[in-house]
């Protein structure tokens, strides 16, 4: 039977979701993570969440679709305040702020209490909001290098909670058991099949250095006041549809351009911004802008709201 395609990011997180679990999906938006693990009987049962009904609608469809109605319960709730503690083994949310998820582990203290395995996705938080693993109970958190924690591209981090040990997503050539056929069964070799990145990390460990002598509040300060100042100048101007949340990345549409053809005048002008689908087409289709795309500014520690304010003036 044909499955949903995942991408490599929720391949791994759906490796990461014990075998048997009853799942909580938190921003489920397509269901694609609960349907895939069904459809391999990794799971017998899943709970698609969303705060949206839109999202939720789409979940639907792809249940239906494959043949799993039976399978899968619907939640229009804001993070886990519409699942009750025994109805799930296993919670996933990915691809939400800090904030978020913060205040969605908050509301529902049964997760940590009660010892359920947790999976976050950190990429727009790390950096600018306080990550624990074990504050937040979590079984893993993930996160990339190259944009909060100031490290190179290419590189990542995946913490894993007391005793976890994830399938390989990839295998071979650890160095460390090379008589094995099989990849090590302790961290990190478990993970880093073939030769390692060594420059990367070096590079990555001085990035989140960095970080940690400068402080994430102070960091989430600076870039918060610069995309505040950037999203309100947005608003009074007019023509931009701006999708403003509490990080440092802010997304528009111009209304009376295309944001690719922006995003060359604002580099003509020595600005770098970046327009697409952000790797996060599914995102676009939730935000009604899979057509368009988006134009996405990016705050660093480095900018400031009068710098914020010579990109409105060019605009």
């Amino acid at each position: 039977m044909r499955r949903p395609e995942l991408t490599p990011r929720l391949r791994m997180v759906g490796e990461m979701v014990p075998a048997g679990a009853r799942l909580a999906d938190v921003g489920t938006d397509h269901a694609y993570l609960p349907a895939a693990l069904l459809l391999e009987e990794k799971i017998p049962f899943a709970i698609a969440a969303d705060l949206r009904r839109g999202p939720l609608d789409r979940a639907r469809a792809t249940v239906r679709e494959y043949g799993l109605t039976e399978k899968v319960a619907f939640r229009l709730c804001d993070g886990l305040t519409g699942i009750s503690p025994d109805e799930t083994d296993a919670v996933v949310i990915a691809g939400m702020g800090g904030e978020t998820i913060a205040a969605i582990l908050k509301a529902a203290p049964w997760v940590c209490e009660r010892g359920v395995p947790l999976i976050v996705d950190a990429s727009q938080s790390a950096g600018i909001h306080p990550v624990s693993l074990r504050r937040w109970g979590a079984a893993y958190v993930a996160m990339p290098g190259h944009k909060g924690l100031y490290g190179p591209q290419g590189t990542g981090l995946l913490l894993c909670g007391e005793g976890r040990r994830p399938r390989a997503l990839l295998e071979g050539g650890t160095g460390s058991l090379s008589r094995l056929q099989e990849m090590p069964d302790f961290l990190p070799d478990r993970l880093e099949a073939g030769t390692q990145n060594v420059h990367g990390a070096a590079g990555l460990l001085e990035g989140m250095r960095f970080v940690g002598r400068m402080g994430v509040e102070r960091i989430a300060r600076r870039e918060g006041e610069v995309m505040a100042a950037l999203a309100a100048g947005l608003k009074k101007k007019g023509g931009y549809q701006v999708f403003d949340g509490r990080s440092s990345v802010l997304s528009v549409v111009p209304q009376r351009t295309d944001p690719e053809t922006l995003a060359d005048r604002l580099a003509a002008k020595g600005v770098a911004v970046r327009a697409g689908l952000h790797c996060a087409p599914l995102a676009h289709v939730t935000a009604g802008t899979a057509e368009t795309g988006t134009l996405r500014f990016s705050a660093s520690l480095f900018n400031t709201a009068e710098e914020a304010e010579q990109v409105l003036e060019m605009l």
